[in-house]
């Protein structure tokens, strides 16, 4: 019998007797799985399961949106790097072309005003041809299989023969560029390639917001385990409270005009601020 009230009725009969009548009342009470509170517990598993199975549907759909989103990002990076390293190509090409002469230019001149420009025009382009292979090397940088390269090499040398490339630059607007390499400086384990690049980058940033009749000071020296290398300059430098952003890639910090005072680049410290990398050990 299904849970619920009842009433049980009974009429009794004999000979030359009344009838007797008699009712019982009978309570069925439903099993524990029936019950009130029972109900209760299935309707919030139900509501339960259904918004968990609401979610799991939603994030899936989100995952699923976020992997093609990716994957067309890489799409669309694979087509430019493509593009990078086929134009790189082409560029390489004629830059040999240019730089084979110039060399003979150094070799045959006699003048030594002539060959000093000749020679900062050589090391320039080597430079660039040196950042074309490095564009047609993207793949391997996207893949994570660049490393450093360190040779040992004599710091002061290394130093001088970059700081030519801004002989004329600092002729040009009057700056007065100062170099302080400390003295009997050991040898040094550092990948040239990219240390090149490094002090390269923050010299051109110094020059280029350095007013006219300005100064730079750069300075070269050692404790016990770092060389370090230090660059100062006249220039408007970076506020304080965006000096956090000097290692985002080529943040722009504005003035108040909201114009570009100068771009930061990641692999460079900036002037006015002091950005430290390990980049070389002793």
């Amino acid at each position: 019998m299904k849970p619920g009230k009842y009433t049980l009725h009974i009429k009794a009969h004999l000979p030359k007797t009344p009838p007797l009548h008699r009712e019982i009342d009978i309570v069925i009470v439903p099993p524990v799985w029936l019950s009130w509170w029972a109900k209760i517990l299935y309707l919030l598993i139900f509501i339960i399961a259904s918004y968990w199975t609401y979610i799991n549907i939603k994030n899936r759909n989100i995952q699923k949106k976020e992997n093609q989103k990716k994957q067309n990002e890489n799409n669309i990076m694979q087509s430019q790097l493509q593009f990078f390293t086929d134009i790189s190509h082409e560029i390489r090409t004629p830059l040999t072309l240019i730089l084979t002469p110039i060399e003979e230019l150094i070799k045959n001149t006699t003048d030594p005003n002539l060959k000093s420009t000749y020679k900062i025009i050589d090391q320039n382009g080597h430079r660039i041809l040196r950042l074309v292979n490095q564009v047609m090397e993207m793949r391997k940088l996207d893949k994570g299989q660049v490393k450093l390269c360190a040779e040992q090499t004599n710091i002061d040398e290394f130093i001088h023969e970059i700081i030519v490339s801004f002989k004329h630059l600092s002729q040009e607007k009057n700056i007065t560029f100062n170099l302080h390499v400390e003295n009997n400086l050991p040898p040094v384990w550092i990948d040239q390639e990219k240390l090149d690049k490094v002090i390269f980058n923050v010299l051109s940033n110094a020059f280029k917001y350095t007013p006219v009749n300005g100064k730079i000071e750069m300075s070269v020296d050692t404790t016990d385990t770092f060389l370090k290398i230090r660059i100062a300059d006249t220039g408007c430098g970076i506020p304080k409270e965006l000096r956090e952003t000097v290692f985002n890639r080529f943040y722009q910090v504005p003035n108040e005009n909201n114009k570009v005072k100068h771009r930061i680049t990641p692999i460079a410290q900036t002037h006015g601020y002091t950005s430290r990398k390990n980049i070389c050990r002793r």
